[in-house]
């Protein structure tokens, strides 16, 4: 049977970027449009979208202010959000995607890369709609009925990105070895090895020109990909039943120190998920991209325990090399 046509609600105050949204996304897409914040809020009493392509500056209520209310209601909490913008301010990107934005998209607006951005979200948020819907029915077979969904989000964030090929696996089988050394419970072990897998999701918000570039990312790049750690968080945050899922996605960047991102946490205001999956993700690093011998990997992990790792976390990382 065929998928409906996803619906798409444009919001924007100027009606040629209306029409033009529209031109671009029809036939593919369901398409609506409204002019203002306040048309968006009594639309939503009427139909609900799959997606909201919503401008920031608009007369009236701003897209910030849409947005906000759209998290306040039930109803609309968990519709993806792309903010639509002719500025190039990061600091404005930043605060979008810490009110809830999936992604941004500048006007004016090229076709090839509004078809791509507003696919690449509505088959994101399908698949989750899908895992929910998965674990909600069959709770007690979580791991077997949603691992082909978690796989083929898996497959849609490594396929972007260089040397990650095998890399969320691996990670996920170094977290949980490390969480059942440090005695865990079972259901902690199982939510560890799910922040494993699904801890860089938020990279499918990234251009491709950011994460397939071969150079050093520039300081305006390096922090929209900083960015992927909350787009990961909010994607991951209403999976109920793994209520504290999405902790790996947000903070496995975060260093013991204080230095990471994307909010500065320290020692163990980190939640220990996230603690477990950067250190797991620092080994593979080591490992799979740098090449270096189980020594060396050891000694590199030594000399970032208390720094960039939890040293519990880096000790018990340790003895497992030191068995292999």
């Amino acid at each position: 049977m065929t998928e409906p046509l996803a619906k798409i609600l444009v919001v924007d105050d100027i009606l040629a970027n209306r029409k033009l949204a529209g031109k671009i996304l029809a036939g593919e897409f369901e398409v609506d449009a409204v002019k203002s914040g306040e048309e968006a809020l009594d639309f939503f009493t009427r139909k609900l979208p799959d997606l909201v392509l919503l401008d920031i500056y608009m007369e009236g209520m701003d897209g910030f202010e849409v947005l906000e209310k759209m998290k306040a209601q039930p109803e609309t909490m968990d519709i993806p959000v792309i903010f639509l913008t002719a500025d190039d301010d990061h600091e404005v990107e930043t605060r979008g995607f810490k009110a809830g934005a999936v992604d941004f998209i500048t006007k004016p607006f090229i076709a090839a890369i509004l078809q791509q951005r507003v696919r690449r979200v509505v088959e994101l948020f399908r698949l989750r709609h899908q895992l929910q819907q998965e674990v909600t029915a069959k709770t007690q077979k979580i791991q077997s009925l949603s691992m082909q969904i978690v796989q083929a989000l898996v497959n849609t964030i490594e396929a972007r990105g260089q040397s990650m090929n095998g890399h969320s696996l691996r990670v996920a089988k170094m977290a949980v070895e490390i969480a059942h050394r440090m005695r865990l419970t079972d259901d902690e072990q199982d939510v560890v090895f799910y922040m494993g897998l699904l801890h860089n999701i938020g990279r499918v918000a990234i251009p491709d020109e950011i994460l397939q570039k071969k150079g050093p990312l520039t300081e305006a790049e390096q922090e929209i990909l900083q960015q992927s750690t909350v787009i990961g968080g909010n994607i991951l945050k209403d999976v109920t039943e793994l209520p504290t899922l999405w902790q790996g996605a947000k903070y496995h960047e975060e260093h013991y120190d204080g230095s990471g991102y994307p909010d500065g946490l320290k020692g163990r205001e980190i939640p220990l998920g996230a603690r477990i999956i950067a250190a797991a993700c620092a080994w593979d690093r080591l490992v799979s991209e740098e090449k270096l011998s189980n020594q060396h990997v050891r000694e590199r992990l030594a000399e970032a325990s208390g720094i960039l790792f939890d040293p519990r976390v880096v000790d018990t990382l340790q003895q497992i090399l030191a068995e292999h």
